[in-house]
């Protein structure tokens, strides 16, 4: 199963090309943003089109947690034609996913290891001109009891303390977020944690504190520039007053 960027396509696809010349009966699975041109409403499978398009056994459009399960319980098929799973417009519940399985995982192989990966989020809240996350993503936030039930969980399996939190924001839900942070305090949770945000005016000097009193060591924002006018031709909805006031 292969996620496909601009970025990675084209060592993907000659992996995939390396695979297939390997075992011609491997199962081969792609998603990922590369696998569609999406012209305003009308949405192309280019992938069908490329030079890897006969490698394939299965496309899975946006979201692919569900598509996976049911690609693994039905790949011995054999379907004769590529199977196309999925939409741009699915919408998952955060909540609902399991918490993930480190169990597998060697910690001492890793430079930090005392630390792990948490997703707070999907989407975001904007719909900045130079970027497409909005076209794959529609935005949500796990609550913040879930999160707090996720980082205990990760403590008393694996003892770790340090979280990176690698969704595009964190604070895309102010009320959500609010509830993390506040819980990761009054539970005392003692962890280490980074991640994105947005500038909002809404947090101020009193919020901030909170966020660094939940072990918040560093909060990296999308400010872009400090121009009115170019924030208002990005559509960046922030102002540089919310800027200086986060920062």
């Amino acid at each position: 199963g292969f996620s496909l960027y601009e970025t990675n396509y084209e060592c993907t696809t000659y992996v995939i090309k390396k695979l297939k010349e390997f075992n011609p009966n491997l199962t081969i699975v792609v998603g990922g943003p590369e696998t569609i041109i999406r012209y305003h409403d009308k949405t192309e499978i280019n992938i069908l089109n490329s030079d890897i398009g006969d490698y394939l056994d299965y496309i899975v459009l946006g979201e692919g947690e569900d598509h996976i399960l049911e690609i693994m319980k039905n790949y011995k098929n054999n379907y004769s034609d590529i199977q196309i799973m999925g939409d741009l417009f699915s919408k998952i519940n955060l909540d609902d996913l399991p918490f993930p399985d480190y169990s597998d995982y060697d910690f001492n192989d890793y430079r930090h290891k005392s630390g792990v990966s948490l997703e707070t989020s999907r989407g975001c809240v904007a719909s900045c001109t130079f970027c497409s996350e909005t076209l794959f993503w529609k935005f949500r936030q796990r609550g913040g009891s879930r999160l707090i039930d996720e980082v205990k969980y990760q403590i008393n399996e694996y003892g770790v303390n340090r979280f990176w939190f690698i969704d595009s924001l964190v604070n895309g839900d102010l009320n959500k977020f609010y509830d993390f942070i506040s819980g990761a305090v009054e539970q005392d949770l003692k962890i280490l944690w980074n991640g994105y945000a947005r500038c909002d005016g809404r947090m101020d000097k009193e919020f901030i504190k909170l966020i660094k009193d939940s072990g918040c060591t560093a909060l990296s924002f999308g400010v872009e520039s400090g121009s009115p006018l170019v924030l208002l031709d990005m559509k960046k909805n922030i102002s540089p007053i919310e800027i200086i006031k986060n920062l």
